[in-house]
């Protein structure tokens, strides 16, 4: 649209009004400000196409990298993100924008405002603008040229929202990340665009990798960014919270790693040939245990970084890792022939909806085998004794839930001394005892990381005194120390 003479000197005044209120936002500036600034404080000038909570998100996590180099793919018509760029990345940054002028996905900036955009930047800093289809080689390579033989550390992709397009956009401009560098994606929640596919996208490749999804709410029908860096997980990648078992943290002498483990062997001996669904595998050994007598195993857990580590630490041919929620089983009815839940179902509100879940995926005559705290000797009977679980139960609240099966036998785990060291070790104190154990156990476990390690006559003497998670019947009495943990085994009705 065309424009008077006295238009054009306006709008040349208004917008470099704003830059001089810009000049008053230093670098150091919380992420807050420069988002309060943007949106609220700048007549709404260079407010970005993106949710201001996301934004203030993504500064936090510039803010502590300080990238030196900088790629946006798909500017818009504001310039908002190079604000936040400049002041979040190191004093003499390069960042580099590609937009195509009357892109489909959102509104390029005009060419009036390329003088204004290239003012953003602080001094010292260089913002270079590159108006073409980021798809073109001859694009890339300009990119390519003006990184001049570096590498980008941060790469905001906000572009072509189709499918092929935002892959393209990942796979071309991916090849120019450094090494602990980061690639955001824009629109990772699902859009009532019908050409907007980042969501799927975003789907098929963030368990792939390190990432972190920042969304104000999954309901808003657009935006949210994603945030993916170029190391796949690892085992340091993925955090021991004292829940979820990551057996490359822990010891093998460790007791939480001997509790855990335990479970899964007794769970194994039942499953032979079977088709079974691990249900919240976390870190994903327990499915690997499993799968060396049953015929499949289907490890699932809500968390997409666990199930990228089980994926490649826990691998193989007859394993399937899949993320998916407990309340929303996506199996078919009648499909499993046993289903393992181990520490699960005191993380749920919706106890009895879960185990109707269960029943619902298990052939008729399948075996469930499911484990939870006593709440009686865990707290006492109080309270809940961890953040992570909404509602510990005792074996008789557990026998309730569990009424929709058949044939449930209930087992207790144990932390047992051997019966060679009770029978041995009567007329010491308890006290006397309680010492004895905890130095030899605790010289072990700082000396060796492995059982296999310990030398022989050492190893013996470490066996009889550490405390072991044995699993018993639940008739079975042990005068020394109460159940830690109920399990109960049942078969769906037929």
């Amino acid at each position: 649209m065309k424009t008077n003479p006295l238009q054009r000197t306006f709008r040349y005044f208004y917008y470099y009004a704003g830059l001089l209120k810009m000049r008053g936002v230093k670098r150091n500036s919380p992420a807050q400000v420069l988002a309060d600034f943007i949106y609220d404080d700048c007549w709404e000038l260079f407010k970005p196409g993106q949710v201001k909570e996301e934004v203030v998100g993504l500064a936090k996590v510039l803010q502590k990298r300080r990238p030196q180099t900088i790629v946006e793919i798909g500017t818009g018509r504001s310039g908002g993100m190079l604000f936040v760029y400049s002041r979040t990345a190191d004093k003499r940054a390069t960042i580099i924008s590609v937009d195509l002028p009357g892109g489909e996905f959102g509104n390029s900036y005009p060419a009036h405002k390329i003088p204004i955009f290239k003012r953003i930047g602080l001094r010292g800093q260089k913002i270079h603008l590159i108006r073409a289809s980021s798809h073109d080689k001859e694009t890339f390579e300009k990119v390519r040229s003006l990184l001049n033989g570096r590498l980008a550390d941060f790469i905001f992709i906000d572009g072509d929202h189709t499918y092929e397009g935002v892959k393209q956009d990942f796979e071309m401009y991916g090849a120019l990340l450094a090494p602990d560098g980061i690639i955001a994606l824009q629109d990772i929640v699902p859009c009532k665009h019908p050409d907007c596919h980042v969501e799927e996208f975003w789907q098929d490749i963030k368990n792939s990798y390190v990432h972190r999804e920042i969304v104000k709410d999954w309901n808003q029908s657009w935006a949210g960014i994603g945030l993916i860096e170029k190391r796949p997980i690892t085992a340091k990648h993925l955090e021991f919270t004292g829940e979820r078992l990551v057996p490359a943290v822990l010891k093998e002498t460790d007791e939480t790693y001997q509790e855990h483990i335990e479970r899964y062997k007794f769970a194994s001996q039942f499953v032979k040939g079977m088709n079974v669904l691990d249900a919240s595998c976390g870190a994903g050994y327990g499915s690997k245990m499993l799968a060396q007598t049953a015929k499949q195993v289907h490890g699932i857990d809500i968390s997409p970084e666990t199930i990228s580590y089980a994926s490649e630490r826990y691998a193989g041919a007859n394993i399937h890792y899949e993320v998916m929620d407990i309340k929303e089983l996506r199996f078919p009815s009648n499909h499993f022939d046993a289903v393992v839940s181990f520490e699960t179902i005191e993380h749920v509100a919706f106890q009895k909806e879960f185990l109707d879940e269960v029943r619902r995926v298990l052939k008729p005559g399948g075996l469930l085998i499911l484990s939870t705290p006593n709440i009686e000797t865990t707290c006492k009977g109080k309270k809940v004794h961890t953040p992570f679980h909404v509602k510990e139960l005792t074996l008789k609240e557990l026998l309730e839930l569990v009424q929709g099966f058949e044939g449930a036998e209930a087992y207790s785990q144990k932390m047992t001394y051997h019966k060679w060291l009770y029978k041995r070790l009567r007329l010491f104190s308890r006290y006397a005892k309680e010492n004895l154990r905890k130095k030899i156990v605790q010289f072990c476990e700082k000396r060796y990381a492995r059982v296999e390690d310990i030398p022989t006559p050492l190893r013996i003497l470490y066996y009889e005194f550490a405390l072991k998670f044995k699993i018993f019947a639940s008739a079975e009495k042990n005068p020394f120390i109460k159940p830690t943990f109920w399990i109960i085994k049942a078969k769906a009705k037929k």
